[in-house]
């Protein structure tokens, strides 16, 4: 524990430090957490919870200097101790990965950078308040702007659009932290040739995502207008995964005999026989029939649709 005199020295040093920081003040604040460290490591030494909060803010007030070394430094110290008094699964973990993930996206470490950042998601899922967490919404934004520097456009937008969904409801929609997250969508959809329509559905898939479980129809039907918008902009890679995971929805809740199964397996095939998977592509055809010979027998258009699939198969083979 600390001594009294310590303990009143290090709070004192530590809200000189926030206010000045929150003035803008940051050479001054830098100063305060300084002293700070010194007393705290060595009253209760460098692995002590109180510790971690204060690497924490040393990291993000010299980050904002630009020291971004030094920062990475305090930040790893903040998330050793997190992980050997938490546990490597706790949000706190989580939060202390987003900050190294942001400071290795500065560095242009963008590898690095999206494993902490998806490390840290995935600890965020399955934390209960986890979803509305404003690290999760800084997490999706980094992972957004990294999968678009690597050309993913279709993935930076989706992730782009969670960030987005979870600020407007936490933060609401004037906050800088939103308007940020709206200007890099702004930015990767006039690259794109903009499209608003694709916008609002990945906005309608966040909130679905959010608000409802994975086996909800209305989230397969949102996926799969998804991948329609992206078949019609012949990007099929990205058309495919989305009627995926129409499919994956659409067996769990209505079962492998289901009609809507049946479609959304041919969906799949489509985009299977675009990307030149012909072996792929025939077995959802051959799937999705099976299933609509049983349901409509073999005169039925759905039916004829899945056989002209196949002959079309067939024939470039």
């Amino acid at each position: 524990f600390y001594g009294n005199l310590d303990s009143k020295s290090a709070i004192a040093h530590l809200n000189c430090g926030n206010v000045l920081y929150v003035k803008g003040s940051l050479g001054k604040a830098v100063s305060h957490f300084h002293q700070a460290i010194e007393i705290q490591e060595m009253a209760l030494g460098g692995n002590h919870p109180d510790m971690a909060n204060t690497y924490n803010s040393m990291g993000e007030i010299v980050g904002r200097l630009g020291n971004h070394e030094q920062a990475l430094d305090y930040h790893y110290k903040s998330l050793a101790i997190k992980e050997s008094v938490l546990g490597t699964n706790h949000p706190e973990t989580a939060v202390s990965c987003c900050n190294i993930g942001g400071v290795l996206f500065s560095l242009n470490n963008l590898d690095g950078a999206l494993q902490q950042c998806s490390r840290a998601l995935a600890i965020f899922d399955n934390a209960e308040s986890g979803a509305f967490h404003p690290k999760t919404a800084t997490c999706y934004n980094n992972i957004g702007v990294i999968r678009a520097k690597y050309g993913h456009h279709g993935e930076a937008l989706e992730c782009l659009g969670k960030a987005l969904q979870i600020r407007e409801q936490t933060l609401g929609k004037d906050h800088p932290d939103t308007m940020a997250t709206e200007s890099d969508i702004q930015q990767l959809l006039t690259n794109q040739k903009r499209d608003d329509n694709l916008l609002e559905l990945y906005k309608a898939v966040a909130l679905l995502e959010f608000n409802y479980t994975l086996e909800g129809i209305g989230l397969a039907a949102a996926y799969n207008d998804v991948g329609c918008v992206w078949a019609e902009k012949n990007d099929h890679a990205m058309a495919l995964v989305w009627f995926r995971k129409c499919l994956a929805i659409h067996k769990v809740v209505l079962g492998d005999s289901h009609e809507k199964t049946a479609s959304c397996r041919n969906n799949v095939g489509v985009q299977l026989y675009m990307t030149d998977d012909y072996d792929g592509a025939l077995v959802e055809y051959e799937k999705a029939l099976e299933i609509q010979e049983k349901i409509f027998g073999s005169n039925h258009l759905s039916t004829a649709l899945t056989y002209s699939n196949i002959g079309a198969l067939f024939h470039i083979q």
